[in-house]
């Protein structure tokens, strides 16, 4: 059985790419060696959070996803697609992020964030991180992998 937080970041993540991206995702199931490989330039965006509990919200995809995502939101196929990539993807690790954290939490409880980051990381990545704290999406033809790390505030 998987556990809450995976429950709750799969369906948060669903809604937001569908309602906020007009994208949609399905479940990766097969063949996901051979479907991360054909991919080379991976990014981990991660946004952490603070207050009655702690933890961090994190999504490893490709460039691809990422403009994509731009396309989408910004409505447009030009230059500025590629320039302002990494600016909607943290915007929707916020978006996304936010919504776990009130959905998990309650809407009153008062957390503060950090600002999303950014690291470029190599397709290993993928693979380092266990499917018990996330769940694998197939999103455009793109991998997206959404996960949570959670720890308790003493």
């Amino acid at each position: 059985m998987e556990k809450k937080e995976v429950l709750i970041i799969t369906k948060v993540f669903c809604d937001v790419l569908g309602k906020y991206a007009l994208m949609f995702g399905d479940i990766l199931e097969k063949n996901e060696k051979e479907f991360v490989e054909k991919r080379e330039n991976y990014i981990d965006v991660t946004m952490e959070f603070y207050g009655p509990a702690r933890g961090l919200i994190g999504m490893i995809t490709t460039e691809d996803f990422c403009e994509q995502l731009n396309k989408n939101l910004l409505d447009k196929n030009d230059e500025y697609v590629t320039a302002g990539k990494y600016d909607s993807v943290k915007e929707f690790i916020n978006i996304v992020c936010a919504q776990f954290v009130s959905t998990m939490y309650g809407e009153k409880n008062v957390f503060d964030f950090k600002l999303p980051r950014i690291t470029n990381v190599g397709r290993d990545s993928w693979f380092a991180i266990t499917g018990e704290i996330g769940k694998k999406f197939v999103v455009e033809d793109n991998p997206v992998f959404i996960y949570t790390i959670l720890s308790q505030v003493n």
